[in-house]
């Protein structure tokens, strides 16, 4: 839902569905510009990412996030703004809120970050990630055939296969983190 409520409309939402067990035709009709890639059976997420990768999406921003994810109204705008005024990022991921099952607001997803980082390698990228953390935020990619049909969200490294990934784009090109949520 969040994604159709921003100041800065998207284009148009592809939701890579992994087989849900409610009814997607009834989120088209809610959301006409929703594009619909559904499976008939549940895979695991990694495996969802790296479809939303490979699929060529039809413009040149990919913007991951999951189910459970909120995105606040100026995000869109937030997100194009961070890229062009930094072209030579490939991705850039925003700061959060942590909310707690009872729904209250519980810390920063990244509250480490003071300001906001370009890291620049897979040094940077090792520094910042052995500091703190780096969760898999919402992260806005810049996409070409070059930059992303070959990235994978490997399985094999299991809960540290967003940590995988991410050092992969990393060394592609910078990934921006903005403090702001």
């Amino acid at each position: 839902m969040s994604a159709f409520s921003q100041t800065e409309p998207f284009d148009h939402v592809e939701l890579y569905d992994n087989g849900s067990n409610f009814s997607v035709e009834d989120l088209h009709s809610l959301f006409p510009s929703l594009r619909i890639f559904g499976l008939p059976r549940s895979v695991p997420p990694e495996e969802n990412i790296r479809r939303a990768f490979v699929d060529p999406p039809s413009t040149p921003l990919l913007c991951v996030f999951h189910d459970d994810d909120l995105l606040l109204p100026h995000f869109h705008a937030t997100m194009k703004a961070a890229l062009s005024m930094n072209p030579k990022a490939g991705a850039v991921s925003c700061n959060g809120r942590v909310i707690d099952n009872q729904g209250q607001a519980n810390g920063a997803l990244l509250p480490n970050l003071k300001k906001d980082l370009l890291l620049g390698g897979a040094s940077d990228f090792a520094r910042w990630y052995c500091e703190g953390f780096i969760p898999f935020p919402t992260t806005v990619y810049r996409w070409s055939k070059k930059f992303g049909e070959d990235l994978d969200f490997a399985r094999s490294f299991g809960r540290c296969g967003d940590v995988a990934f991410l050092s992969c784009v990393v060394q592609r090109a910078p990934i921006l983190l903005l403090a702001k949520e």
